[in-house]
């Protein structure tokens, strides 16, 4: 018999065992009663897989049409993880157990054909098919560069240097000098050759070959004092960049800079000292200095022919979000950098913003205030008394929050789309118009939408989740409140150490 089937067979018997062994010791199967259907007297239920411990990560792979998770043990006092836990893989077409393996590596990555399993030290490559190891990389890949099979860590042996490595093999690349103590702000493609790397300033690299240029700029400051931590929605400004933690020093303020625009093959890009219009080729059109003292995390973005910069007075200090600076918005023309105006919120300690038609909307605890985009006027929109309202908590985006209205459940802004929601801590949401309030909402009456599926939409409120029609029509209840994942036709519900896997097109 040919050397190589009989190494093939060998190693099926070897995973066939070990799912066998999987079946008994990483989980148990059953079926779950998991709600009811508006459009029958059916009951819903779901096949759920019953881990050893909580499921920490999840990654549905297309191309495979597999469901990768890792569980993760949690010490005595249930507050933090320990290196205990599998490496799972489910084949979504039957919603069987494929393999398993024991791990110390959690964050779970997909590129194309490799499957990635990673701690803060290394990244494991696996086999999706049958899970083992394939190759071990000697640092963690921080990032993948799909479009090129590549990927970068940082020199474990120089920890100044930036490795581009083959994927497939771990060969390198190029390497370039890129120092980490400033971590990553933002990443994004210039074109299908070019990336750009916002860390304490500016890089260009060739994904083949590497750096192409650079431009120093400063994005962190030292720190000596005490710091205000912030009630922002943290999780929302790091959204808006592709950011990486990559330094290991402590005491420094950290994010000072703003997100890559790349807009008509032009670079927008500012840091502490200035905010700059680049060609692809490096050089500067022109530079517009900033207040160092009073810049701090900064939003993006290209209108029509001007340039806005929303300062949001908030940095980050560690893994949390503190004061630094004040909130403004500041508008150049893309083409010269003269500036058209810029318009102080007057707002101390940001707890929220967002971009509503041609304005930017600003609010702390006390106060929401606007600027006009186009107009450059600053003004008050509303004070938030505490007797009044309660404390402000964030803004409602009227299109993914619905309500209940005579047998429908519809969005916000389906009832009026010329309103600003916003959240109180007194569980209330208003709707502002005009500087006066319009709408009054129990939050408890809302429903949050969670995601998509086909035509249908899936909303959270409570302990509980709703499928509705496209004519916003109520179709299916879930007894459940968890994040969801969505494919094909499936539904992968999330909840502590189990997995619920429903059909939707079988729900009647």
């Amino acid at each position: 018999m040919n050397k190589k089937i009989v190494i093939i067979l060998v190693i099926s018997l070897q995973f066939t065992i070990c799912n066998l062994k999987a079946q008994s010791y990483s989980s148990k199967i059953y079926t779950t009663t998991i709600g009811t259907s508006a459009i029958s007297i059916n009951t819903l239920t779901a096949k759920t897989f019953s881990f050893n411990n909580l499921i920490y990560n999840l990654k549905i792979d297309t191309l495979s049409s597999q469901v990768f998770i890792t569980t993760r043990k949690k010490d005595p006092s249930g507050k933090l993880y320990t290196n205990i836990g599998m490496f799972l893989a489910i084949n979504a077409n039957t919603d069987s157990l494929k393999w398993f393996n024991n791990t110390t590596q959690f964050d779970i990555d997909l590129d194309n054909d490799y499957l990635f399993a990673s701690n803060s030290q290394k990244t494991s490559r696996y086999n999706k098919t049958y899970g083992y190891e394939q190759f071990q990389f000697p640092a963690k890949v921080i990032y993948t560069l799909q479009k090129s099979n590549a990927g970068l860590m940082y020199n474990p042996a120089n920890n100044q240097e930036l490795m581009c490595i083959n994927l497939q093999d771990g060969n390198l690349k190029w390497k370039a000098n890129i120092p980490p103590q400033q971590n990553i702000n933002d990443i994004k493609y210039l074109n299908d050759t070019t990336l750009l790397i916002a860390a304490n300033g500016l890089y260009a690299l060739n994904t083949h070959t590497g750096l192409l240029w650079f431009k120093t700029l400063n994005t962190v400051q030292k720190n000596n004092k005490a710091l205000v931590y912030s009630s922002v929605n943290n999780a929302k400004i790091k959204k808006e960049f592709n950011a990486i933690t990559t330094s290991t020093i402590e005491a420094q303020i950290t994010g000072l800079s703003s997100n890559i625009v790349v807009a008509d093959t032009l670079i927008y890009f500012a840091g502490k000292q200035k905010l700059m219009c680049l060609t692809k080729s490096g050089t500067i059109l022109w530079d517009t200095s900033l207040d160092e003292n009073a810049t701090s995390q900064m939003l993006l973005s290209k209108v029509n022919t001007d340039v806005v910069l929303l300062n949001t007075g908030i940095a980050q200090y560690n893994d949390f979000a503190v004061m630094y600076g004040k909130a403004f918005a500041m508008s150049v023309n893309a083409l010269t950098g003269v500036q058209n105006y810029k318009n102080n919120s007057a707002l101390v300690n940001l707890a929220d913003y967002c971009t509503y038609k041609n304005d930017f909307i600003f609010a702390n605890k006390t106060n929401i205030a606007q600027t006009n985009i186009e107009t450059t006027a600053l003004e008050s929109i509303i004070e938030i008394t505490e007797k009044q309202f309660g404390k402000f908590v964030e803004f409602i985006d009227g299109n993914t929050y619905f309500v209940e209205k005579e047998g429908f459940y519809v969005p916000l802004n389906f009832i009026n789309d010329n309103v600003i929601y916003f959240r109180t801590d007194n569980d209330k949401v208003y709707g502002v118009a005009k500087n006066n309030v319009e709408y009054e909402y129990h939050f408890t009456e809302l429903y949050k939408l969670n995601t998509t599926i086909g035509t249908n939409k899936l909303l959270s409120q409570g302990n509980k989740t709703i499928a509705i029609s496209k004519n916003y029509e109520l179709l299916f209840t879930f007894n459940i409140n968890v994040p969801c994942f969505v494919f094909k036709n499936k539904i992968y519900f999330v909840q502590d150490q189990y997995l619920h896997i429903v059909n939707f097109n079988e729900l009647k």
